[in-house]
């Protein structure tokens, strides 16, 4: 299986996004909405298959079915979406949860 490297480089100013509803929101990295399959495993437990929701710079939202404990690592297995041939393996540090989207950090891409 190829390994992929992905570089991302990161604005050395925070963006502001606002919503909606118009309340801006600081972030080091923007967020572009995607859908596409994302294979997490949990350190030492079984693989499972989720939907990453968003994506950015420094991590994603992912779609979770089950409660995840903030600080967990998990190592990553996904494809960006038009590229499904290569393979971006990574490891990931859960930040948040609400409901069923969990926030996850890129540890090493």
């Amino acid at each position: 299986m190829p390994r992929f490297k992905l570089k991302i480089t990161r604005p050395k100013k925070r963006a502001i996004i606002s919503d909606q509803a118009g309340a801006a929101e600081k972030r080091k990295s923007p967020r572009v909405d995607i859908e596409t399959k994302v294979r997490y495993q949990v350190l030492g437990h079984p693989s499972k298959e989720v939907i990453a929701q968003n994506i950015s710079a420094g991590g994603m939202c992912l779609l979770l079915d089950r409660k995840i404990s903030p600080r967990m690592i998990l190592e990553l297995e996904f494809a960006l979406p038009g590229n499904s041939e290569e393979l971006i393996n990574t490891y990931a540090e859960v930040i948040w949860q609400s409901n069923s989207h969990t926030g996850i950090k890129f540890i090493s891409l």
